[in-house]
């Protein structure tokens, strides 16, 4: 699975692989029940390649967050994120993930779409992936 195919859908939730595209429209399929949409290509679309979360000194990519996110699991094999807990229990489990970040623009609405995102991605294994593309693009930079 190759990370720059893999979208958010305003309006809709979960995630989406891009399987074609046209002048028009887009080609998907859902990474949650495996069922093909045609959006259009004025609905707003996001590469999950392309978006990033805000810590107090800078921005990070999600990509990287979501690597964080299965290193930090796999450590403490006794934590879980919690989709019933309160708001700021949200936040504070994502604070121990990375504890610089900025909590006055990480609200616990994106606490929820991030962990769904990353459990999405872990159950397709997609894990390995994003971390092959990390090492490409940190790569890249490093040359530039």
């Amino acid at each position: 699975m190759k990370m720059e195919t893999i979208i958010t859908v305003s309006g809709k939730s979960g995630l989406f692989e891009i399987l074609n595209k046209s002048k028009s429209h887009i080609i998907a399929q859902s990474l949650v029940d495996g069922k093909k949409l045609t959006i259009p290509i004025t609905k707003q679309l996001s590469s999950l390649s392309e978006i990033s979360i805000y810590t107090e000194d800078e921005e990070i990519m999600l990509y990287d967050f979501i690597l964080k996110i299965g290193d930090y699991l796999t450590e403490n094999t006794d934590t879980h994120f919690d989709q019933l807990a309160s708001n700021d229990e949200k936040l504070n489990f994502f604070v121990l993930v990375m504890p610089e970040l900025d909590t006055t623009r990480f609200y616990p609405s994106h606490a929820k779409k991030v962990y769904e995102w990353y459990t999405i991605l872990k159950q397709h294994d997609a894990l390995d992936d994003i971390k092959t593309f990390q090492d490409k693009v940190h790569s890249e930079l490093a040359k530039a």
